[in-house]
């Protein structure tokens, strides 16, 4: 269930940066991206996992949080005229990066040699995809 919530959030960032990457105002797009986020980094936090994974929850929700607060930097500096390369120095896009890497060490340390290696390339490529970086 926390993967179909990590695609939902994975869809919502790409089509918001996209949109940032055309440049101009952004505002109506914020509006939509965080209508749409709130929900699913609620339901995030909500979900009842598996003993032993409270930390990559933790850290998948905090990192999504960084996101909605990078993005809405990027919003402003983007219409003030700023490139996306000002948007990727952003201090709350590295430290979202790094909740992402820790989220991914905790699920792989509670799952390590318990799962497929199809599992494990999932897991970590939806980690990857819901990364600005």
């Amino acid at each position: 269930h926390m993967c179909a919530k990590l695609l939902e959030a994975i869809h919502l960032r790409l089509e918001l940066t996209y949109a940032l990457s055309e440049g101009g105002d952004r505002s109506e797009e914020l509006a939509t991206y965080e209508a749409a986020i709130a929900p699913v980094q609620a339901a995030l936090a909500a979900e009842k996992g598996p003993p032993g994974l409270a930390n990559f929850q933790q850290n998948v929700v905090r990192a999504i949080l960084l996101q909605r607060q990078a993005l809405s930097q990027a919003v402003k500096l983007r219409a003030g005229g700023a490139g996306m390369e000002r948007v990727w120095q952003l201090s709350e896009v590295r430290e979202s990066s790094k909740r992402l890497l820790a989220a991914w060490g905790a699920i792989s340390a509670r799952y390590q040699g318990r799962w497929s290696e199809a599992v494990k390339d999932s897991i970590y490529h939806h980690l990857c995809a819901l990364d600005f970086v």
